[in-house]
């Protein structure tokens, strides 16, 4: 489809592969319509988005009295009637009454014919505003999405920092990074992400949060590292080791998440290498969840089992909760990696991980998140 004429600017998505343009299309070369459009003409000019092939010139106008006066969007398909018999013309209404177009056609037909293609026009011309309303409503909504993930790109992101508690003595190693948006609407941080994601801006958000984070690992204690939850297109990012540069390696952890499939783990494990090479480690959350995390873990070989809260969840009550964890437990011991408790809520959870080999957690029994936890749990 070709923009055409008046200011340049394309005034809808691609109408020939959206609804509206399909019912154009069909109407156009099926029913025999001749002129079929939406107009919004601009100050002085006239922008026009012709369909299908033998599009006029730019320089062509609908007729004086196709002018319409108030501003919507415009869409003009097919060529001027062939005929000089009567047109059946019927009007593209909004919901709100206001008209937005026309539907033509100017074939011959019988009073019969021409009353069925009227009422055929009519039920069209509703499908048709139905589309512009829907397409119009889309697109802004997306314009309110990416005003809102605009606007978090514009500044620090809060964080807050969960302890990772060695579970015999109590005493922080690390704290895991957590975004909190107190922007409206309020929803989880994760839902910021999502959306961030649709709009192709999920990796910018999560360095955004990534950089806030690693400005606080200078007040945290030395022996302490900071995990940081990253996506596999973050992590497979050139803007990752940029935002990383500066920070001593070894107080980092990079948390792969499972909020997004890995479609490619040579290109993932390849910037794992990478990253490893540099003195990075990383961890893999919610293991024992689902089949992507436990994925994760037997294609990348991370440093760090992180169990779901799901496994922890009443361990101390649950046979079969115990025998997963300890299967996961045997198996990073075999291969070398740490394993740490996630969602720890009672005593008797703690009791029963350190019995079956779980030596590290985090969770609301151990410290809830803060916005700076070091300073309650050790001096730096």
């Amino acid at each position: 489809m070709a923009d055409r004429g008046g200011s340049g600017r394309p005034l809808t998505p691609d109408l020939d592969e959206g609804a509206v343009g399909q019912i154009l299309r069909i109407a156009r070369d099926r029913l025999g319509m001749d002129v079929m459009f939406i107009a919004e003409p601009g100050p002085g000019s006239r922008d026009e988005i012709w369909l299908g092939a033998g599009a006029p010139q730019s320089d062509h106008s609908p007729p004086l009295e196709d002018q319409i006066e108030e501003p919507q969007l415009f869409v003009l398909a097919g060529t001027e009637p062939a005929t000089s018999g009567p047109a059946i013309t019927v009007p593209v209404l909004l919901s709100d009454g206001r008209r937005c177009g026309r539907l033509r056609s100017a074939r011959q037909a019988d009073a019969a014919a021409a009353e069925r293609d009227a009422h055929l026009l009519s039920l069209l011309a509703g499908l048709v505003a139905d589309g512009l309303q829907a397409e119009r409503s889309e697109r802004e909504q997306a314009e309110l999405q990416l005003d809102r993930v605009g606007a978090l790109l514009q500044t620090a992101v809060p964080m807050v920092f969960q302890p990772i508690v060695d579970l015999a003595t109590g005493q922080a190693l690390g704290f895991e990074a957590l975004a909190r948006f107190p922007s409206e609407p309020t929803r989880p941080p994760q839902s910021w992400f999502a959306e961030a994601g649709e709009l192709g801006l999920g990796v910018d958000l999560e360095i955004k949060a990534l950089c806030s984070a690693l400005a606080m690992v200078g007040d945290m204690p030395r022996h302490c590292f900071v995990s940081l939850n990253v996506s596999a297109p973050t992590l497979c990012s050139p803007d990752l080791v940029p935002a990383l540069r500066g920070v001593d390696p070894a107080r980092v952890q990079l948390e792969l998440t499972e909020h997004e499939l890995v479609e490619d783990y040579e290109h993932v494990n390849a910037a794992v290498t990478a990253l490893r090479a540099k003195g990075f480690r990383l961890a893999i959350d919610d293991a024992g969840a689902g089949y992507s995390g436990l994925t994760h873990i037997l294609s990348l070989a991370p440093d760090v089992i992180k169990l779901d809260q799901a496994i922890i969840r009443s361990i101390d009550a649950d046979q079969a909760r115990q025998a997963l964890a300890s299967s996961l437990v045997a198996y990073s011991e075999r291969v070398g990696a740490d394993i740490v408790a996630e969602g720890i809520e009672t005593r008797a959870e703690v009791d029963a991980l350190v019995a079956i080999g779980v030596g590290i957690g985090q969770g609301y029994h151990l410290a809830r998140p803060s916005t700076q936890p070091w300073r309650a749990l050790v001096a730096p």
